[in-house]
């Protein structure tokens, strides 16, 4: 059951349905964007620094913005942060569409632009949809499920995105994919027009003493300082959040040199990239279905979350063969790992945070990512253009990353009192 009265239980399964739906649309363009951009770029100016600057930018404004998108995600409507977002992303996407149709501008320069563009709105987005969650799903009992089936049919868009991207490219080219990837977003914002939250959840004015929105500028630094010291100033958020960091430093160069390794060392079509990168997104979903279909206990999710850092660092190892055979099970395998542990982070920190922080710990946890991207590919990028005969050594590296880092949670003792009992704190 997920509330405690039919009526209660029909408008939660519903509106988690259109937030899962509008976030299915979206994903799916996004997913295509990234294969194709890539691509595009390759095509365009065979340069994997370039490339890896790309990346760099689709992470760099999540990085700057992250402490005032949480607090925007504390203050203001999360319904409205959602909509919102989406409905820019499209207008950016079906602008490059057209400007590049048009022929009246450099395309490298207009797709790097709408790269910043889409990357600032995507630092308001995301710490708004995490935290829109526990308002929406009722009784909170289920949030793991509902994060695990939330995360599974994104996933799936994601998965389809990436399958086809490459085809798609060869099809159709960069700038009628930049056009479906507009209408993908607008579609997403209209759907998600009518997300209603749970009659209980704590409306925006009681998340801010009253007021919708801090008061000038000292009140948004001092709001958005008081949400770092409670993120950092707690020892097992600051825990969680140091894993995402360094976790997310292992698979953008593996993303920058893959196309290179197909093509060079491999001698593999680029279009193998695309299922490379859709085999670890369906890993992805298999990892999702499993938390969702699995009942844990909070003592077994701590166990789960280490487990899944553990099969990440044996996977990779894997993936050192450079042989497709060993590849596709062992990207399989590392996707599910990555999932699994996704979301037993995420449904810990809902359960554990108070709504008037929610916003704040989740942008924190967006800026580790969009801190370690930025700097795993721009030095993912100038590996891969510097160093072209030592390709072989990419999986190897990333390997003995992930294996530190799998060491370092499965003897954190203190960490399990965040998944049993909330434990924020720990040792401060």
């Amino acid at each position: 059951m997920w509330s405690h009265s039919p009526d209660t239980n029909y408008r939660s399964r519903r509106h988690l349905a259109l937030l899962i739906g509008g976030q299915m649309t979206s994903t799916l363009g996004n997913s295509l964007f990234l294969v194709v951009v890539v691509l595009y770029l390759v095509d365009l100016t065979d340069d994997a620094a370039l490339v890896g600057g790309y990346h760099f930018l689709t992470t760099l404004p999540g990085f700057l913005l992250a402490p005032v998108a949480g607090l925007v995600a504390d203050r203001l409507s999360r319904k409205a942060i959602i909509v919102g977002c989406d409905m820019a992303r499209g207008v950016v996407m079906l602008t490059t569409g057209v400007l590049i149709l048009l022929l009246v501008v450099d395309p490298v320069p207009l797709v790097l632009i709408a790269t910043v563009i889409i990357g600032a709105l995507n630092a308001l987005f995301f710490p708004a949809v995490q935290a829109i969650v526990p308002d929406i799903v009722r009784p909170l009992t289920r949030l793991r499920s509902a994060n695990s089936a939330r995360g599974s049919l994104v996933q799936l868009s994601n998965l389809t995105g990436s399958a086809v991207g490459g085809t798609v490219y060869t099809l159709l080219g960069a700038p009628v994919v930049f056009l479906a990837n507009g209408c993908a977003f607008l579609l997403s914002g209209i759907q998600e027009m009518f997300i209603r939250i749970a009659p209980d959840a704590l409306p925006t004015t009681d998340r801010t003493g009253g007021t919708a929105t801090p008061r000038g500028m000292r009140g948004i630094l001092s709001e958005s300082k008081e949400g770092m010291r409670y993120t950092f100033g707690r020892r097992n958020l600051r825990t969680i959040v140091t894993l995402n960091f360094c976790s997310n430093l292992l698979y953008p160069p593996i993303v920058v040199a893959l196309p290179f390794i197909l093509r060079d060392t491999m001698q593999l079509p680029e279009v193998f990239f695309g299922y490379l990168l859709a085999v670890t997104l369906a890993g992805g979903i298999a990892g999702y279905i499993f938390m969702a279909a699995i009942p844990i206990s909070r003592t077994n999710e701590a166990r789960v979350y280490k487990l899944s850092y553990v099969l990440l660092a044996l996977t990779l190892a894997a993936g050192s063969s450079l042989s497709l055979v060993v590849m596709f099970p062992a990207l399989f395998l590392a996707g599910a790992a990555i999932a699994i542990a996704h979301v037993n982070a995420i449904t810990v920190l809902q359960r554990a945070v108070p709504p008037a922080y929610r916003g704040r710990v989740f942008a924190f946890l967006e800026m580790a990512i969009h801190l370690a991207a930025p700097i795993s590919y721009g030095l993912g990028g100038l590996f891969v253009e510097t160093m072209r005969d030592a390709l072989v050594l990419v999986f190897p590296a990333i390997a003995v990353g992930a294996t530190l880092i799998a060491i370092t949670v499965v003897f954190d003792r203190k960490l399990p009192a965040l998944f049993v009992s909330g434990a924020a704190d720990g040792d401060r």
